[in-house]
Formats: structure tokens, sequence, C-alpha cells
């Protein structure tokens, strides 16, 4: 059974705890809940680069060469 005394100190110390304040803070934080993978909206990440991804999904495919959806969805899932 949890006392009256840790309840209350739980309570304060959830007060510290409210998530970034500044603009940076919370510009660092907005991409914790990205998923990624099958069900990701986002592949390539703001920190990342658009051409080089596109560069190495290239190389992938022209190497692979899939034959049919399923094939290519499996290559572009190594890029991914």
């Amino acid at each position: 059974m949890v006392s009256e005394k840790q309840i209350e100190a739980n309570r304060r110390n959830a007060q510290k705890s409210t998530g970034p304040r500044s603009e940076e803070g919370k510009r660092k934080v907005a991409m914790n809940a990205l998923t990624y993978g099958l069900t990701g909206a986002t592949v390539v990440l703001p920190t990342e680069n658009q051409e080089e991804y596109d560069d190495l999904l290239t190389a992938i495919i022209a190497e692979i060469r899939p034959q049919g959806a399923l094939e290519y969805k499996l290559a572009t899932h190594l890029v991914d």
C-alpha cells in the first residue's frame, strides 16, 4: 500500500515533469512519435538527406531487379 507521504511526493515530482518549454526543446521532441517501417508516415527524417535515400533506393532496385509488386516492396524495405 502506498502511503499519503509517497503520494504527495509523487505529485510534487510530477509538477517538475511537464515536458519541454522552449521552442528548441519542442522542436527536438516533435519527432519522437514518428513511426517507421510498413506503417510509417515518414521514411526520410528531416535531419536526413532525401537525395542520398533516393540514390540508395535506385541502386538497390537496379541491382536486385525485382519482378512484381511483392519483390519491389521487399527491395524497397531494404532501404527503409
